[in-house]
């Protein structure tokens, strides 16, 4: 059985949707490992797309027991927590502000890209780190609210699909 063989999950940039790794959607392969060991995710980490002009950032949380290795075009960042928060991170790289710096150390025209060492060049503002974590929790409390309105338009999207059927 293929599932059952497979030992790790594979991450690319599609699988992030409105800021959030979709843990259940990602496809499995069988790795190496050991080979791939500094590159699976952990709890925190921060993820973002390379490779395009809106660049999409993700915190890794809720990851499950299955080893997952992002690839194409993604940095994984892994903050020191006691002095930069991942989900601050994220908010600051998601706002304007943020946008506009990532804009400045981005190459290429057709293809935009952003590689690690113009990113560790950039200045994060960094408040103190209660600071950081009242924001982080406002955005999580909106984060949460738009979850909720996501699950009821799936549940009215299907009710929609099955009118027909019902009309019978």
């Amino acid at each position: 059985d293929y599932s059952e063989s497979c030992n790790a999950k594979i991450l690319t940039s599609l699988s992030i949707i409105d800021g959030q790794i979709d843990v259940d959607s990602l496809p499995k392969a069988n790795v190496d490992l050991n080979k791939f060991e500094k590159y699976v995710l952990k709890e925190n980490d921060v993820l973002m797309t390379t490779k395009s002009t809106k660049v999409k950032v993700s915190v890794a949380n809720n990851l499950g027991d299955i080893p997952i290795i992002p690839i194409g075009g993604m940095i994984m960042i892994r903050t020191r927590p006691e002095m930069l928060d991942p989900y601050y991170l994220k908010i600051f790289l998601e706002n304007k502000t943020g946008q506009e710096l990532l804009k400045t150390i981005q190459t290429g025209t057709s293809i935009v890209n952003i590689n690690i060492g113009s990113l560790k060049t950039l200045k994060v503002a960094c408040p103190p780190i209660d600071k950081q974590a009242k924001v982080k929790e406002q955005y999580l409390l909106k984060l949460n609210e738009l979850n909720k309105v996501r699950k009821e338009l799936e549940k009215i999207t299907e009710e929609l699909s099955t009118i027909y059927d019902k009309s019978k």
